[in-house]
């Protein structure tokens, strides 16, 4: 089971092809907060991803290929 459709104030984004399912919410960014969670299922493994930033560098990378990338390595690390 992934995490549940709606999370208020919750932003919530379908990904494909990481693993069985996935699904990956932002909340912010507001100024230079942000907050991001990625779910996936993969057979019956399940990997989350979870994410708070109090201070987000102008360089800073938050798309969601990054955090799919983090999921990757963790599914080839079994």
């Amino acid at each position: 089971m992934l995490a549940k459709d709606s999370q208020p104030g919750w932003v919530r984004q379908d990904i494909s092809g990481l693993g069985d399912a996935a699904r990956f919410y932002e909340s912010g960014p507001t100024g230079e907060q942000a907050s991001h969670m990625l779910y996936s299922r993969k057979g019956t493994q399940l990997v989350s991803v979870l994410a708070k930033f109090t201070s987000v560098p102008a360089t800073a990378d938050l798309s969601v290929h990054r955090y799919g990338a983090i999921v990757t390595k963790a599914y080839s690390s079994k």
